[in-house]
């Protein structure tokens, strides 16, 4: 647990982490490798700044963030 959510750490640092907001089910992705390396999939989401939004729970891209966490977990890089 970090900043109130639960979250993937690496050495202290977080690098992955789930929220549920209002309106919306947030996933942080912030390892700036892993979001460059998804850059053309995260582009048709609501993304912020490491942030990916689904404002609907149904039509979470669960296959997605599989790969994003796996991404994450398979190399060590920056994060934002």
């Amino acid at each position: 647990m970090g900043y109130g959510m639960p979250g993937y750490l690496r050495d202290g640092t977080a690098e992955f982490g789930f929220a549920s907001q209002k309106r919306y089910i947030s996933i942080y992705v912030v390892r700036t490798d892993v979001c460059a390396d998804f850059a053309a999939e995260l582009a048709g989401h609501d993304m912020g700044k490491g942030c990916l939004r689904f404002r609907n729970p149904s039509k979470i891209d669960f296959d997605l963030v599989r790969r994003l966490l796996r991404a994450t977990a398979a190399t060590t890089g920056p994060v934002c």
